[in-house]
């Protein structure tokens, strides 16, 4: 929602030149053609979002079809939307709380959203350049919490900041008692509120040489980390819909709603980089909700032994078989013998060597690139950020594999006997395998060759009797 006072032709004479001719009543309003009685943006879900997500040139002067991402034109306005289970704990995976992302994550409580709207702040920046501390805490411009007292906290319900942080100013369920947009204004159609959820994204503005108003945004306008919290948003807001609401940006919404001028954003927004983290939320979302229950699923076949009872009480014992386990990866590997696999969430089909499929089968994760890494687990495979342990949390090398029944999820560990620097670590019970029965505990040793080898290095038979000692 970019700053009024920016523009040199605002002021009280264009402001009722704004609302001086607006469209007759039951006409569609704007460039994409909301019906005043249905509520809705012409044609389809895909021709709405074609239209909405239109590139917004600088200064508003305009805007230009962009190609919708196929993962977007497949799903939006669809109900395939995550289960709002598989994204609570998702959520909780990533330490996210109601206030952060739009309000309780609990059933469907918004049945009437069609529309996710993204706008940015257009915060003006004095000088001529950018100051270097835009993306961090040094920039006070990053502060969220004075928009809740500011009148942005009335008509949006979220607002991002550009180190990827975000707050809830209004809960999604909850009425905006004023406009986000022209089509909202009391002057306009203000019985159109109930179809849009909005989220501004703090972005600085600056002020080019011989230039009269803060129009231009950063090179990078919007960055990964907000891009990413923005896809959390919009798929906590589509949850919740029961839906994949139609994103939208501010100016196409209300471009040619008035005579008055847009406002110009959001600008530099990069669909392609944003759609794909809501692919990857999705993706890994089904993941983290599904591993645990396929995880408990093998230790149903293998009830504890009448001596051992699910304990987390200090001690030591004798006689346990050690393995260790580890996470591929792809680069390692010689492409050739290529196999095509297909990721349960999106459908995205993915060719990879043979040779790293059966390793990724048998260790149950591994790494394709930077952040996205594949694992294979109740029969399916699946793309996260980071491989996952059974809990659905990212695996660490303190993470040791262990029946439940034996050792409780969550028991500290050590197992003295084993090379450095395994033998001096303290472990954690927060995995699970199907091999992994009674007195048998499973390693976790890291990425790539070196860890590779290192689960030879930790691997100890029960007729070697490793010791175990629970803290």
């Amino acid at each position: 929602m970019a700053k009024s006072h920016g523009y040199p032709w605002r002021g009280m004479a264009a402001l009722a030149l704004a609302f001086a001719r607006l469209p007759s009543e039951g006409r569609a309003l704007g460039l994409c053609k909301f019906d005043p009685t249905r509520l809705e943006f012409a044609g389809s879900a895909v021709d709405q979002a074609e239209c909405l997500l239109r590139r917004v040139k600088p200064q508003g002067s305009g805007s230009i079809v962009q190609p919708l991402p196929d993962w977007l034109r497949d799903r939006v306005g669809t109900s395939s939307v995550p289960d709002l289970s598989y994204l609570a704990r998702w959520l909780q995976t990533k330490g996210l709380s109601a206030a952060e992302v739009g309000g309780p994550v609990e059933r469907v409580d918004l049945p009437d959203v069609r529309y996710f709207v993204i706008h940015d702040t257009s915060t003006e920046v004095a000088g001529k350049a950018f100051p270097a501390t835009i993306d961090t805490v040094a920039w006070s411009g990053n502060r969220l919490k004075p928009y809740l007292t500011m009148r942005t906290s009335k008509q949006v319900n979220l607002v991002t900041n550009r180190m990827g942080e975000s707050l809830t100013l209004r809960d999604y369920a909850d009425p905006r008692p004023e406009p986000a947009t022209k089509l909202e204004q009391r002057g306009v159609l203000p019985s159109a509120r109930p179809r849009f959820v909005h989220v501004e994204n703090i972005q600085p503005r600056i002020k080019p040489s011989g230039q009269t108003w803060h129009w231009q945004a950063p090179e990078v306008a919007f960055t990964p980390v907000q891009l990413e919290r923005l896809a959390v948003l919009y798929t906590v807001a589509s949850s919740r819909a029961g839906r994949w609401l139609v994103p939208a940006f501010h100016f196409n919404i209300d471009s040619g709603v008035t005579t008055g001028h847009p406002h110009d954003d959001p600008q530099g927004f990069d669909l392609n980089n944003w759609v794909s983290a809501v692919a990857l939320i999705e993706s890994e979302a089904i993941a983290s909700a599904a591993i645990a229950p396929a995880m408990n699923a093998m230790e149903i076949s293998a009830p504890a032994s009448a001596s051992m009872a699910p304990v987390c009480e200090p001690g030591c014992s004798e006689g346990w078989t050690i393995t260790g386990y580890f996470t591929p990866v792809l680069s390692d590997y010689p492409m050739v013998g290529m196999q095509a696999i297909k990721v349960h969430a999106s459908g995205e089909v993915i060719r990879l060597p043979a040779a790293f499929v059966k390793e990724v089968k048998m260790e149950g994760w591994g790494r394709l690139a930077e952040a996205r890494y594949l694992g294979w687990f109740n029969s399916r495979w699946n793309l996260a950020t980071l491989p996952l342990n059974a809990l659905g949390q990212p695996l660490s090398t303190t993470s040791i594999a262990t029946d439940k029944h034996v050792i409780a999820h969550g028991c500290q560990v050590t197992i003295p006997g084993l090379p450095e620097p395994y033998g001096g670590r303290l472990f954690k019970a927060d995995d699970v395998g199907s091999a992994i029965k009674v007195k048998h505990i499973d390693v976790y040793t890291g990425e790539g060759k070196d860890a590779q080898k290192d689960t030879y290095r930790v691997t100890r038979k029960a007729k070697e009797s490793a010791r175990v000692c629970v803290r």
